[in-house]
């Protein structure tokens, strides 16, 4: 069935698609077989009444140019590269349908980008928890060697002291020889 026969012009036939549109996208309740055969129709549909533009009081083809090079840069940054559902008078586009091979692969590959996102995810909260286990730990042993250190320090003090007490000491014998040395008086 051809839906765009009554149309002359661009205009009518993208008023006749939004018709359809409303009617039988797949969105709204209509099937999407059929909505892909009014999407094709429509890339491929050719004005029978070609549109008389006037462009000389904007500048004339240089105006023109310049509108196709920004809708070409529209159709690139909203559509990507295929230009899949952009016609215009001027471009010729197409339409890739429903049921072709390369919907399942592009299917196939916004799963995979899923799972990769949701892998990057799980990793990234892992790594924050490997973070804060290495911190807490760190911590801990900052602690430890804190603690060591004085402990280092205690034990020096009590080897200074071993070392003082462990020194030969004078027998009291000898005291009281150097006692009585200092009381009398020397005779010299």
């Amino acid at each position: 069935m051809n839906y765009f026969k009554d149309c002359k012009t661009i205009h009518e036939a993208k008023r006749r698609f939004r018709e359809l549109a409303k009617k039988y996208h797949p969105d709204a309740g209509g099937d999407a077989k059929t909505f892909a055969e009014i999407s094709h129709q429509m890339d491929n549909f050719t004005p029978s009444q070609p549109e008389h533009t006037n462009f000389s009081g904007y500048g004339g083809d240089e105006y023109f140019h310049m509108a196709y090079e920004r809708a070409q840069a529209t159709k690139q940054s909203e559509y990507g590269q295929s230009g899949y559902r952009f016609n215009t008078s001027y471009t010729h586009s197409y339409s890739i349908p429903f049921d072709h091979p390369i919907h399942e692969e592009k299917r196939n590959l916004e799963k995979q980008v899923f799972e990769a996102q949701a892998n990057a995810r799980y990793f990234e909260k892992k790594y924050e928890e490997f973070k804060a286990y290495l911190k807490n730990t760190n911590d801990f042993l900052f602690e430890k060697n804190r603690e060591m250190a004085q402990k280092n320090d205690e034990i020096a003090a009590l080897k200074s002291q071993i070392e003082v007490l462990s020194r030969p000491q004078p027998s009291c014998s000898m005291l009281y020889k150097i006692r009585r040395f200092f009381e009398k008086p020397s005779e010299m």
